[in-house]
């Protein structure tokens, strides 16, 4: 049973179209900031750092959302209290690149480097008492270093902390040769995930991707775009060779094709090999009956092994899980270097491409009845992908249903994938044929709604988690009717939420995208969406955030009021929007 069922949900057969709200009553109020905000820069930070940090949101919201907090330039934690009118009250100082995270109505998780810092906000005196208390050491082999701890949850005394890890995987792994003829080193990424309770240290699991979704109990409930643990494929290139010792070859998949890794020894040539391909069938085979073998490093048996498998008709005739067209199916040959210690060693990888029938369908497994799960992290697979883009690039032919399909219009949303993490740090990941596809998460103002937004066709489907058995079916409980077409025409948007009024079938959605007419005009257009149980239209709402007259800078962060008020942190300015909300 599919774990997000977003089939289930309810269809809006009737709805036609989004038509724009002037918003008359729209009013939105700037109040610059005492010593503008923290920006956290770094020149040095990877795609996936740099993912994990627009996850996080500078502003924190307490006090039954009428008291937020943020971190200003000067490093200190600032409170600022929106009624009886806005005031900004500067409290302690932290470290910098600090984060926060509320834990309860007046309590902030402060986490940087070392150290989580509890503070305690007074609201009648506007004070606040600290508590701090020393980070667990995890362990850092040599070559890599690590990034500043982030909170990313914090609830009942459960915080759950993520900090990047960077290692030099081909320095002593699999090295490229280029041009000169040097061998280049490639930096790879992954993720720390603790929880801690009571200060101390409850589990810590390492992830190939950032924390996306987190729901902090006895048994937590954690989402990424990838099955929680590192990726079998990437803890394989840490011992030089393409698989673990219990599978003989990685896969990975996009929406369109599939790509199979083999590791082969040096010794076997190009055309010794064939690859053919049948509508639903895979056969690898080798044309010689007999190969010269020279003998390489310990570390090649899955080459080695291999071999065997071609030549005992291991991969002749190969049931697939699914169809593939075979013209468009091909495979490429490649010669790499591995390192163990100061020797370098050849191999040779054999990369098939399938080219899948059924475009966005996840295929559990690539043969029937094998046990091998995806296993190439995603830094592999766009070294695969690059290897054989002149294989499949798209040639200029004229196809009516492609032409009228158009899916690049439905083309939102990032993956999603479940996993349960136990008390005693055990984990169950979703399988990869019950991910999803997820739009939005509420707005950061009500720390008990864990619902997320998923992808259906066109839709949205708000989807709420079940109270006992994370790992079975969610529940359907809205359906925002083409607010996937509409959020696939805004590429840049982001942050995007959904926010609830009350009633769990009364949902605005909303999209911040920023504007940069030039280098010193940033401005941000916030469009909201809203349509009412099975009505024929909705209505759409778009706000102009900033001018080009004033710098604001960068959006940080966004909260809800207990007003129904849109909180937007600017680097140097708070802006409150009144009235925009659909209620």
């Amino acid at each position: 049973m599919p774990l997000l069922p977003v089939n289930h949900a309810e269809h809006s057969p009737h709805f036609e179209t989004y038509r724009l709200d002037v918003g008359e009553d729209v009013h939105c109020q700037t109040y610059p900031l005492p010593c503008g905000a923290f920006v956290e820069e770094s020149t040095l930070s990877g795609y996936k750092e740099l993912k994990a940090r627009a996850m996080q949101n500078a502003l924190t919201v307490l006090a039954s959302n009428a008291l937020m907090a943020y971190i200003d330039r000067d490093c200190y934690l600032t409170i600022v209290y929106l009624e009886p009118q806005v005031e900004f009250i500067r409290m302690q100082q932290v470290s910098s690149n600090a984060t926060l995270c509320a834990m309860d109505s007046n309590t902030i998780v402060c986490c940087d480097m070392e150290q989580i810092t509890h503070f305690v906000i007074d609201l009648a005196t506007k004070q606040s008492s600290a508590s701090r208390y020393p980070i667990p050491k995890i362990d850092v082999k040599p070559g890599e270093s690590v990034m500043n701890w982030r909170v990313v949850a914090a609830r009942n005394d459960r915080v759950l902390l993520e900090r990047a890890r960077r290692y030099k995987a081909a320095a002593s792994n699999t090295a490229h040769e280029t041009k000169s003829g040097l061998l280049h080193d490639r930096t790879q990424t992954s993720f720390d995930i603790m929880l801690l309770n009571h200060q101390e240290q409850r589990w810590h699991i390492q992830n190939e991707q950032p924390i996306t979704y987190a729901m902090l109990a006895d048994t937590c409930l954690l989402g990424a775009e990838a099955p929680l643990g590192l990726d079998t494929c990437a803890n394989a290139l840490q011992k030089g060779t393409y698989r673990n010792d219990s599978q003989p070859y990685t896969w990975t998949q996009t929406d369109e094709s599939i790509i199979l890794a083999l590791a082969l020894p040096a010794s076997i040539e190009k055309h010794t090999i064939q690859v053919k391909f049948s509508s639903n069938q895979v056969s690898i085979e080798m044309a010689f009956e007999k190969a010269s073998v020279t003998e390489i490093h310990t570390d090649s048996d899955a080459s080695e092994n291999n071999e065997e498998l071609i030549r005992n008709g291991k991969y002749q005739g190969c049931d697939l899980w699914g169809q593939i067209v075979p013209e468009h199916c091909t495979y490429t040959w490649e010669s790499l270097q591995t390192k163990t210690g100061n020797q370098v060693h050849d191999l040779s990888v054999l990369k098939v491409l399938l080219s899948k029938t059924h475009r966005k369908t996840r295929w559990p497994e690539i043969f029937k009845g094998a046990d091998v799960p995806e296993t190439v992290d995603p830094s592999e697979l766009m070294m695969m992908l690059e290897g054989l883009e002149k294989y499949t690039e798209t040639q200029e032919h004229s196809s009516l249903l492609q032409n009228e399909l158009e899916e690049e219009d439905t083309e939102v949303g990032a993956p999603f994938l479940l996993t349960e993490v136990r008390a005693d740090g055990t984990y169950c990941s979703a399988k990869q044929s019950e991910a999803g596809v997820i739009l939005a998460c509420p707005t950061p103002s009500n720390p008990t709604d864990f619902s997320i937004m998923l992808k259906r066709d066109v839709d949205g489907v708000v989807m709420k988690p079940p109270t006992h058995e994370f790992l079975s079916e969610w529940y359907p409980e809205a359906n925002v009717p083409a607010i996937a077409y509409v959020l696939a025409s805004k590429r840049e948007a982001h942050p995007i939420y959904f926010h609830r009024n009350g009633d769990s079938n009364n949902i605005n959605v909303l999209a911040f995208e920023p504007r940069r007419a030039t280098v010193h005009d940033l401005s941000y257009n916030l469009y909201i969406y809203h349509v009412a149980p099975k009505s024929r239209y909705g209505k759409s709402r778009v706000i102009r955030l900033g001018t080009a007259k004033r710098d604001q800078g960068v959006l940080l962060g966004v909260a809800i009021s207990n007003q129904h008020h849109i909180v937007c942190l600017f680097e140097s300015e708070l802006q409150i929007v009144q009235g925009a909300l659909f209620l």
